[in-house]
């Protein structure tokens, strides 16, 4: 499939909070729409196995974020069951691509003191991911953890952080914290202002 310019995550709803903050700092780094998160992008009515297959196929990585909930009794069971489980499907097809493309990123993300992947936690199809160097999201230093990830994907997978505001910016964009959308606002007032200046006016 070709490669599209998104990121994918993959998550257990029940760690939906941590994903749901990381899909928020990621969309205003590179977009939403170079972030699939599935609460947001999938609609009533799609073929939901096929759309997840695809978005993981065509991601230039997919970040497996893991919570306090990730390897819960019943999270477990799923993930060891013969039952079908989106996230066991959304991994494997994940460690497929990296298989077949060393430029694939797949990548731990641990959110919310979560600890990293053993072997011994995951199915025999899933072992590969307990190799992959995890990234951990500090609660208390959450901005600067995020940050450097948002580093690597731009470094490592080529993602490209977006500059400026466009015409096509979608209110989804925006942040959702009222203390960042303040914060936004005030520096588009003082970026407005600075314009505004005598000094900044073209000669009459």
């Amino acid at each position: 499939m070709t490669k599209a310019n998104h990121l994918f995550i993959s998550y257990r709803h029940d760690d939906g909070g941590h994903a749901g903050r990381l899909y928020d700092h990621l969309k205003r780094a590179f977009s939403a729409p170079a972030v699939y998160y599935d609460t947001a992008r999938l609609e009533g009515g799609n073929d939901y196995r096929a759309e997840l297959d695809r978005a993981v196929r065509t991601a230039r990585a997919c970040l497996a974020v893991v919570g306090q909930h990730w390897l819960s009794e019943s999270n477990r069971a799923r993930l060891h069951g013969g039952e079908e489980d989106v996230l066991r499907n959304e991994l494997l097809t994940a460690l497929e691509c990296a298989a077949a493309d060393a430029r694939y990123g797949l990548v731990q993300v641990l959110a919310g003191g979560a600890q990293p992947l053993a072997t011994t936690d995951l199915p025999p199809a899933l072992g590969g991911l307990s190799n992959r160097q995890a990234h951990r999201l500090y609660d208390e230093y959450y901005e600067h953890c995020v940050e450097e990830l948002i580093d690597l994907l731009e470094r490592k997978y080529g993602m490209r952080r977006r500059t400026g505001i466009t015409e096509t910016m979608q209110l989804a964009d925006l942040p959702d914290d009222p203390a960042q959308l303040a914060g936004l606002l005030a520096l588009i007032s003082r970026k407005l202002q600075a314009g505004t200046t005598p000094e900044a006016r073209d000669p009459q």
